[in-house]
This record gives structure tokens, C-alpha cells and sequence, in this order.
């Protein structure tokens, strides 16, 4: 039996010979915890935020979590409990049925970037890196595509000396947002490009 209809609920879609379907959870797709819980920004950056005390997890315990206990198939990377460890960067990246989303966690900066997003392809962790981009110079992944326009708008905006007010900067970068996410969708709907939405509530894998 489902159970009660999400509000603002983000649907799955998949990508196939250049056209876009719906292809969302199904009684059996979230039946583990693989695409078990629906989240969304909010909710995932008061998690996040718990993470740094003793709210969620005691020391020890996030200790465990965040120590690379295993080797990946990048030498660079290691591997805690469901965390892939580099350097200053934690990050957890999973996917379902028509989703695909992303955590990158710099703890020493306190900053994290979640992205989430309502398709199949491609893995969004490169969006998520240039995020990061607008805050740490040392960014490891160059995104290229819509990622790296979206970002750069932003900072287009920000060195603009007639910024009057945050308010008007941000009027400013939500309509070159706009048309970026509009030229994506174009895109995306021949089959390429990205695009994000943001605000939405979807599965948490």
C-alpha cells in the first residue's frame, strides 16, 4: 500500500534514444535503504549539520565514519563508513530509479554542497564540485557544460561594482540562472546537458 503523497515531490526520469520518460520509484525499487527515505535541502542541511556534534553521532562514532578504512580504485581516495575520503573532501554519491544525487563535505572550511536531481544521467558530484568552486580555490574537478555557466554568472554578478544590495545581486543571478536552465533544458530535451531542480523533495540514496 503507498503511503501518503509527498508534497513537492521531485519525479524520476530517464533518458533514452533522445527523449526523457518518467521512471520513478516503484513498490519495490524502495524497499531498502537505497531510495528508502525522501529528503530534501533543508532536511539535508540540518543533517549535515549534526555531523559536527554530538546530535546525531558521538565522537567515536564519527570518527570511525570519517577515517579511510579502505582503498578505492583511486589511490587518492579512501573509503569510511559510506564515505569516499580525499584530502579535505568527504562525499557520498548514490542513485535509484531516475535519480541521481550527491554530498561533498569540506569539514574544515564547514562547508557542504548537496545536489539533487531528478534523472539518470549524469552523476551530479562534478556540479557539486563547482559549487565549492564559488568558496575554495582549491577545487579539484574543473566542471565544463552548464555546471561551470552556472557558476560563473554567479560570479559574474558578485564582481559587478553596481551591486547595490544582496537582494538585487540575487534578482541578478536568478535570471541569468534562468535562462542558462532554459538553454539546458533545451538540451536535455535532445537528449544532452544537465539540469538541476532545485528545491524539490526526492529520494536520498
Amino acid at each position: 500500500k503507498e503511503g501518503p503523497p509527498v508534497p513537492d515531490r521531485a519525479y524520476g526520469s530517464t533518458g533514452t534514444d533522445g527523449t526523457w520518460t518518467r521512471t520513478d520509484q516503484s513498490l519495490t525499487s524502495a524497499v531498502i535503504g537505497d531510495g528508502g527515505i525522501y529528503s530534501s535541502i533543508d532536511d539535508l542541511a540540518k543533517w549535515d549539520a549534526a555531523l559536527y556534534d554530538d546530535r546525531l553521532l558521538g565522537e567515536e562514532s564519527r570518527r570511525l565514519a570519517f577515517t579511510p578504512w579502505m582503498k578505492t580504485d583511486d589511490p587518492a581516495v579512501g573509503y569510511g563508513f559510506g564515505w569516499r575520503i580525499a584530502d579535505d573532501r568527504q562525499w557520498h554519491s548514490g542513485e535509484s530509479v531516475g535519480f541521481r544525487n550527491t554530498i561533498v563535505r569540506w569539514p574544515k572550511q564547514r562547508l557542504t554542497v548537496v545536489v539533487l536531481s531528478n534523472r539518470n544521467d549524469p552523476t551530479p558530484y562534478d556540479l557539486a564540485i563547482s559549487i565549492g568552486r564559488l568558496f575554495l580555490a582549491d577545487a579539484q574537478v574543473e566542471p565544463t557544460g552548464p555546471a561551470a555557466a552556472l557558476t560563473d554568472a554567479a560570479r559574474a554578478e558578485l564582481r559587478r561594482e553596481d551591486s547595490a544590495s544582496p537582494e538585487g545581486i540575487k534578482e541578478r543571478v536568478a535570471s541569468r540562472l534562468e535562462r542558462i536552465e532554459s538553454a539546458a533544458g533545451r538540451a536535455m530535451s535532445r537528449g544532452t546537458g544537465v539540469l538541476a531542480t532545485i528545491g524539490a523533495t526526492a529520494p536520498f540514496v
